[in-house]
């Protein structure tokens, strides 16, 4: 009887040691590697996409692996668009549509692969086609805020493809009662 009850209450201290030297890792786990490739020679602006689209006549297909960098400014949770957001950067604002839901949201700063991308103007607006979420999008930071340009209604009017697809504040604008919902 003293025997099995040693045993048993060796067997309990064993398999407690077992389970709790099981639980702690010494080190944590690394972040993982975007095997999203990048060449620091073939980043673009969004305002050189705008110019190759300018120069290619209506559409152009990346066939190499180049780049663009950008701050997330619209979304499809935020906004009443689907399977496509807006980005922006210091040269300008551009629509990126993806083939399915990107999960990219207000503030994300990216780095956006364009190989197999089309870009293309579609209404007036200059757009990244065919994107794939998973093989594109490389996600840099989270949670900044990008504050809007202000402008004038008069600058709005003057330069409006300029400020397609960006963040902007009207200043010194005023509305008629009749036109408010």
């Amino acid at each position: 009887m003293k025997r099995s009850i040693f045993t048993g209450f060796a067997v309990l201290i064993t398999g407690l040691i077992i389970f709790l030297s099981g639980c702690v890792k010494d080190t944590p786990d690394a972040p993982p590697i975007s095997t999203i490739p990048f060449d620091p020679s073939k980043v673009l602006s969004i305002g050189q996409l705008k110019t190759m689209l300018t120069d290619s006549g209506g559409i152009y297909t990346f066939k190499e692996n180049y780049s663009l960098f950008g701050v997330v400014v619209m979304d499809e949770k935020s906004g009443n668009i689907y399977e496509s957001s807006y980005i922006q950067d210091a040269t300008g604002g551009i629509q990126l549509n993806f083939i399915y839901t990107s999960g990219l949201y207000l503030g994300d700063s990216v780095r956006i692969l364009l190989n197999g991308s089309t870009i293309e103007l579609y209404h007036g607006m200059f757009q990244v086609q065919n994107l794939h979420p998973g093989n594109s999008v490389y996600k840099i930071k989270t949670g900044l805020v990008y504050e809007p340009k202000t402008i004038t209604l008069e600058e709005l009017n003057l330069n409006y493809d300029l400020y397609k697809s960006t963040l902007i504040k009207l200043d010194s604008v005023q509305f008629a009662d009749s036109e408010l919902l």
